[in-house]
């Protein structure tokens, strides 16, 4: 019988603590002979420590305990709030200028998690189509810089100290079959 990899058996029981918060549930204990260092180093990796704060309060561990999970959950409450505001600054700006967009990924997503700040994103995804110099103007008159030129569909901007986002002019690449 093949030996499972700590690797797996961290990945497995991270799917089943996020599961537990999205799903309002009861999480799983801990298993035995996984410690919270590791779980943290593996969950650090894949940018869900936050995520699995709540479970793991829900399982009695005390906040000594958990110190790093919980200092990635208070980073992350902020870190929405901040992207929160920004993104309706920009929303409502496009409105204003009559610009077309779809908010994307992480900007929606997050409204399915029982709370927002429990989604990690670092940027705002917006699908503007062909508004693209229009909305880049946007942009400007907002503060952002382009930061970068063009990846693909996608176009990266920037406003100090840490907001990110990435205006979209088609929602696959050219590349793909389906497109």
């Amino acid at each position: 019988m093949k030996k499972l990899t700590d690797n797996f058996i961290y990945g497995v029981y991270t799917c089943r603590l996020l599961s537990s918060v999205i799903n309002d549930a009861e999480p799983l204990a801990l298993p035995e002979g996984m410690t919270l260092g590791g779980l943290y180093a593996y969950q650090k990796k894949q940018d869900v420590a936050n995520t699995a704060y709540t479970a793991l309060k829900k399982l009695g561990f005390d906040d000594v305990e958990l110190t790093e999970f919980k200092d990635d959950y208070k980073l992350n409450v902020l870190r929405e709030a901040r992207f929160e505001l920004a993104g309706q600054q920009v929303f409502e700006a496009f409105e204003k200028a009559e610009v077309a967009f779809i908010p994307l990924k992480g900007a929606v997503i997050k409204n399915l998690f029982p709370n927002p700040s429990l989604r990690t994103f670092t940027d705002i995804d917006i699908y503007v189509g062909e508004n693209l110099a229009k909305a880049e103007r946007v942009l400007f008159e907002l503060g952002y810089e382009k930061s970068g030129d063009a990846e693909h569909n996608d176009i990266s901007y920037t406003k100090k100290p840490s907001l990110h986002i990435e205006l979209h002019r088609d929602l696959f690449p050219d590349d793909y079959d389906f497109d």
